[in-house]
């Protein structure tokens, strides 16, 4: 609410502040920046969007401003050379490849009131905000076009997070909320969670199959593997309400209004690889499956033998048994096999397989 404070977070367990752009004389507050290759690109007060020389971010400088947006913008998002925002009722792309002179290509009109937040995938932009979901396909950036708008109170929301053909979306009615967009054009609800009282959901971001929602003075995680049943597996207290978070492996950040920025560690379970001898590597089977994953029956395999599958967190998601298994309901991607005796001191064996479509 006084400007921008940049963090040195080289040692997470000690942030320090060492540089800002003080805006508390002009009583000017700055909702949203984004930051690439020594540039900053911040909300600001009149002129909204403004460039910063961050090189040396100690001493951040000035380089430029565009006019308009005529407000500020609540969030902003880098892709290529264009910065795109979301303000009150609006959407605005913005040239940066000059960054000391910013310039608007395109713009279109929101049906829903004040945007918070913007997501991008592929050509579509996702907005959050007072009256529920934008979508808007900005395949072209200089003609951004909104697509759909998915109305609706219960839909209040600051942020939206969004993973392959599923948006996530905490609202202002302490639920989270799961949509399909696979047809951009015609979102559909598919699932939702409560997130707990007093738990007004702000913004959200997806790290793997879990998602990290910011709400109310915590972080409520949920285990979104199978989207169309999101369950809580934990939360942990912020110092104050939050605002954004910001999820940069192994870490996520959480901005809370009047309380700083709190950070947590996310480092999951891992699982170890060790090198098999050959034959376990006859026993194994393919390392790369479609639809079967077929567990070879060596001589020491035998119903003595439990093996299970894991995924890249080290959840179980499937108890496996000797010969073919049916794997086409899980998704695409990397997965461990752990075989474990049904014999005392008889080591275990874990190796990788990767499922296609």
């Amino acid at each position: 609410m006084a400007g921008l404070k940049i963090l040195d977070v080289s040692d997470p367990t000690r942030p320090v502040q060492i540089g800002e752009v003080d805006t508390s004389y002009e009583g000017a507050e700055s909702y949203s920046v984004a930051a690439r290759d020594g540039i900053m690109y911040a909300s600001w007060y009149y002129p909204y969007f403004r460039t910063y020389d961050v090189s040396d971010p100690a001493r951040p400088q000035l380089l430029g401003a565009c006019f308009p947006p005529d407000q500020e913008p609540k969030d902003i998002v880098l892709r290529d050379t264009f910065a795109y925002s979301v303000i009150d009722y609006m959407f605005y792309v913005i040239n940066i490849a000059r960054s000391g002179e910013p310039q608007v290509v395109g713009t279109c009109d929101m049906v829903a009131g004040t945007q918070w937040g913007l997501v991008l995938q592929d050509t579509f932009a996702y907005c959050g905000s007072w009256d529920g979901l934008s979508i808007v396909n900005v395949a072209r950036p200089a003609a951004p076009l909104v697509v759909s708008q998915t109305s609706g109170t219960r839909l209040t929301t600051f942020g939206v997070a969004v993973r392959d053909t599923f948006a996530f979306i905490p609202s202002g009615y302490e639920t989270l909320w799961v949509y399909s967009v696979a047809n951009p054009a015609a979102p559909y609800p598919i699932a939702g969670v409560p997130l707990g009282n007093d738990n007004w959901g702000r913004d959200a971001v997806i790290a793997d199959t879990l998602l990290f929602v910011g709400c109310g003075q915590s972080v409520v995680v949920v285990n979104v593997k199978d989207p169309s049943s999101p369950t809580i597996t934990g939360s942990h207290s912020t110092p104050a309400w939050t605002r954004r978070v910001v999820f940069a492996p192994p870490y996520l950040y959480a901005c809370c209004v009047g309380g700083g920025v709190a950070i947590y560690e996310t480092t999951p379970v891992a699982i170890a690889e060790r090198k098999q001898d050959e034959a376990e590597q006859v026993r194994k089977g393919a390392s790369v499956v479609r639809g079967v994953l077929n567990l070879g029956v060596g001589s020491r395999q035998s119903t003595a033998y439990r093996s299970e599958l894991l995924d890249i967190g080290g959840r179980k998601v499937l108890d496996l048994h000797p010969g073919a298994n049916d794997v086409r309901a899980l998704a695409p991607g990397v997965y461990f096999v752990r075989q474990a005796s049904g014999v005392e001191r008889e080591a275990s064996g874990v190796f990788k397989v990767v499922v296609t479509r």
